[in-house]
């Protein structure tokens, strides 16, 4: 992580974002003066779903991405509640380096998420890498922790050092892809539901998409190539409700290479996507740049590539899930329960109860240390007055 970065890197955000808004302007003007037949439109739509739905028939994939994730001065402290002491954090922009590996088996709806990140650690007050491992393998949700890769969050100078979780059970029930998955998703055809979610119904990353969902709402251009322009369906018994656009390259594939969401009728994210050519199994992610906006400006911005592309990889059922250790200290998010696995032959404790007997044995420790430092304050004060006493009566000690 840095706190700045050279002016060129500085010159091709705002070129990117200055791209972006003029884009933004291009498109309004063209929805609004192109408008589509409606037997035309449908045909569009149901093209495009059926390409998607297409997309998604691949039995699997693996990407490696890398890139910066830009942190603007004073977001996280700006959701902090009203009152709160924290101002201006972080105090400058910052950027951070990320990279991200997804195994995905689409067949049996399994994946894993390896992502290397930093994240604003506020029992210390500063950026802390961490190193996490998302895994779903069908009916396990977990996440690993290895501790080799996270000296920072288990320093056992925190004061939650010790009792960092090496794994966590969750019960979130599917695969562990949000927003910042996205371009990953889109790339192969699986779009946002109309809540705004990333996995089906019944928790699948494959959605059998429905042309009624989608309406054609006009054309843009973006490099220099046509795109029709689809926005979601809307919940009419909903005032203002979310919505998502997509911005699709029919001549290639049906790919979308613009994502926009709104919420409450403002632009809430914006994903532009590039992609190589098609290696048989369709065209593969090659980078994009991911921009989020609160209350109308924007405030995140992550731009990166595809470092590594397979197309169905080799999978084994040892990639999405990880079988607690002796030594580990777990989190059960599904029963509640906080607990170290045991050693072999021995039992697994309860964390609540070796915290409190670690506080038993300093408390102990802390008590025996201060019986013997007032034996010795003792002893030392009643060698002065011993010493003293002889000199008042005159008497040489012996």
């Amino acid at each position: 992580m840095s706190m700045s970065r050279s002016s060129r890197f500085r010159e091709r955000l705002l070129l990117t974002r200055l791209v972006f808004a003029c884009a933004a302007a291009i498109c309004v003007l063209s929805c609004n003066t192109v408008q589509a037949d409606v037997t035309q439109s449908s045909e569009i739509v149901k093209k495009i779903v059926d390409d998607w739905n297409h997309r998604q028939q691949i039995r699997g994939f693996r990407y490696v991405v890398g890139g910066i994730h830009i942190v603007p001065k004073g977001w996280i402290s700006q959701h902090d509640p009203p009152g709160s002491p924290r101002t201006d954090v972080p105090s400058d922009e910052v950027v951070i380096d990320v990279k991200t590996e997804y195994f995905v088996d689409l067949e049996r709806n399994r994946s894993r998420i390896e992502r290397d990140f930093e994240i604003y650690d506020s029992e210390v007050s500063r950026f802390a890498r961490m190193f996490q491992v998302q895994l779903y393998d069908g009916q396990n949700s977990q996440v690993f922790y290895p501790r080799d890769r996270n000296p920072d969050i288990f320093d056992e100078a925190r004061a939650s050092g010790p009792w960092q979780a090496d794994l966590e059970f969750r019960s979130n029930g599917g695969p562990a892809f949000g927003r910042i998955d996205l371009p990953v998703l889109l790339a192969h055809g699986m779009v946002l539901d109309q809540g705004g979610r990333t996995l089906s119904p019944t928790g699948t990353l494959r959605r059998d998409l429905n042309a009624d969902d989608f309406t054609v709402y006009g054309h843009a251009v973006r490099d220099g190539r046509e795109c029709v322009v689809l926005r979601s369906q809307t919940d009419h018994t909903r005032s203002n409700p979310p919505y998502n656009e997509y911005w699709v390259d029919m001549e290639r594939d049906s790919t979308v290479v613009r994502f926009v969401r709104y919420i409450r009728g403002s632009e809430d994210s914006q994903i532009d996507l590039w992609y190589d050519e098609d290696d048989g199994l369709g065209l593969p992610l090659a980078r994009y740049v991911f921009m989020e906006s609160f209350e109308g400006r924007l405030v995140r911005t992550r731009e990166e590539s595809v470092l590594e592309y397979e197309a169905e990889p080799a999978i084994t059922d040892s990639l999405f899930y990880v079988e607690p250790q002796p030594g580990f200290n777990v989190a059960d998010r599904v029963t509640n329960r906080r607990y170290r696995v045991g050693l072999p032959g021995q039992p697994d404790r309860d964390l609540a109860e070796l915290a409190m007997e670690m506080d038993r044995g300093y408390r102990n420790s802390t008590r025996r240390l201060l019986l013997l430092s007032m034996s010795i304050l003792m002893f030392l004060v009643g060698g002065f007055l011993y010493i003293y006493y002889l000199k008042r009566r005159k008497v040489r000690p012996i």
